[in-house]
């Protein structure tokens, strides 16, 4: 597996190819964020750090705007059928850069709420609910975190003798 950051301008044909990826999504998933032509999604994507997720091919997108100090807000794409476990795997690799390179605070991103699958990868990878949700027509997107501390301290123990409550993030003493 290999990771690289992808430049809007040199690799607008992978952009096209993430595009038709979402047009394979259900017409619920695209409808939400509004976006209907690929310009409108590029435009978009050039305002954001975009890294490929290759194999022999590319196979995912994952994207990460700014919205805020340290904060960032993380979207994936990818081609149907990747496995889950090399999704896992380049999530995970990508998420030391950004916590420890990029001076990242958290990182969420949104998830719909009755997709399983995508819930047990944001898990996986020590992303949690935090209790913001938003319905959009018959979909409801649960909104999935993970700040700097549990990534220093997956199991929830900080060694000031606090725990850390997983869902909510929360100490308590």
């Amino acid at each position: 597996m290999r990771l690289r950051v992808l430049h809007p301008d040199r690799d607008e044909r992978l952009f096209r190819q993430a595009w038709k990826w979402r047009l394979a999504y259900p017409r619920l998933v695209r409808q939400w964020d509004g976006l209907k032509h690929y310009r409108q999604w590029f435009a978009l994507m050039k305002r954001r750090v975009s890294v490929g997720v290759f194999s022999n091919h590319l196979f995912a997108i994952v994207t990460f705007r700014p919205d805020g100090e340290g904060i960032f807000e993380v979207h994936v794409d990818c081609e149907r059928g990747t496995e889950a476990s090399d999704l896992l795997i380049a999530l995970l690799n990508i998420e030391q850069v950004v916590f420890k390179e990029w001076g990242a605070t958290e990182i969420f991103g949104a998830v719909i709420s009755k997709h399983c699958g995508i819930l047990q990868i944001a898990a996986a990878c020590g992303f949690h609910p935090d209790g913001v949700t938003e319905t959009v027509g018959r979909l409801k997107w649960v909104r999935v975190s993970k700040s700097y501390v549990h990534y220093q301290y997956p199991e929830g123990y900080v060694p000031d003798n606090e725990y850390i409550w997983q869902s909510t993030g929360s100490r308590v003493a």
